[in-house]
């Protein structure tokens, strides 16, 4: 696995709730013309399910008043519901994410009947590292996928400018929450090494997660490396999406064009984020 002792680039803020671990605020970050992104505009998460009291008098007081949920149905109901702050909204923007299906049919096998065997069958063979190493920008392809990170890249937009905060998450906050998480940084003119270094953050954030379902699975006795590539996040499930934008021609062009942002929109999100509004890529 990853090192989760990996160093947390400087910028990040992470958010300590007692029922989610990998709570992020997205600002901080350098822009490639020296701009700062601004805090407290956009945050990225794991579940809420399991928030505290606690937990959402700490979202109240970042003023976050809007949620989006990547999670599907399915999702939504083997764990729950999100908890949130009172007057928050909820906005459910169901995902497809092959990664996380293939993990969670899994774990599903190996905790309801103990048959390693079948998941030595789904997860053997390299099928485990194919759909990791493709991570989920491979779904950026998908209409539907791109329509939706538009939606909320339109929230945050409307929302950002009043001084309230959208927060977006997946299950980990990893895979569909760091593509939304890359697509954001880009359009506001981060690097693509910031952005890589902000997405491998979750490996340190899960990392107390991930060993403690390593050991559960392996007192059941499943070979725990077969799960390693579902959870560790890696440069080249990234890079493929970062080379996609240069190809057509830098993040603008991709903002407009493959996520059908109006210009409107992605200079609201440059003037919000950005101290002048900054000149991005």
């Amino acid at each position: 696995m990853t090192d989760p002792a990996a160093e947390i680039p400087a910028h990040i803020h992470h958010v300590p709730l007692d029922g989610a671990h990998n709570v992020r605020d997205v600002g901080g970050a350098t822009t490639v013309d020296g701009h700062i992104v601004g805090y407290g505009l956009a945050f990225r998460a794991d579940s809420l399910a399991a928030l505290s009291d606690a937990d959402l008098d700490v979202l109240a007081g970042l003023r976050i008043t809007t949620v989006a949920d990547f999670r599907n149905d399915e999702e939504v109901a083997h764990a729950g519901a999100d908890r949130l702050p009172a007057g928050c909204e909820w906005l459910h923007v169901p995902l497809v994410d092959p990664s996380t299906q293939l993990l969670a049919e899994t774990l599903m096998t190996a905790f309801a009947t103990d048959d390693m065997g079948a998941v030595e069958v789904a997860l053997g063979g390299g099928r485990a590292e194919e759909f990791g190493a493709a991570g989920f920008f491979t779904r950026l392809e998908d209409p539907r996928t791109l329509a939706a990170f538009a939606d909320v890249l339109g929230r945050i937009a409307t929302t950002a400018p009043t001084g309230d905060a959208v927060l977006y998450h997946c299950m980990a906050g990893k895979d569909r929450t760091g593509a939304m998480t890359a697509l954001l940084l880009g359009i506001l003119g981060v690097g693509d090494e910031v952005i890589v270094a902000d997405y491998l953050a979750s490996n340190r954030f899960n990392a107390a997660r991930n060993l403690a379902l390593r050991e559960r699975l392996g007192r059941r006795g499943m070979r725990p490396e077969l799960i390693d590539p579902l959870l560790v996040q890696t440069p080249g499930q990234i890079r493929p999406l970062l080379d996609r934008v240069r190809a057509d021609g830098g993040w603008t062009v991709f903002a407009e064009q493959r996520l059908g942002l109006a210009p409107d929109t992605i200079t609201a999100l440059r003037t919000a984020f950005l101290a002048d509004g900054g000149v991005s890529q």
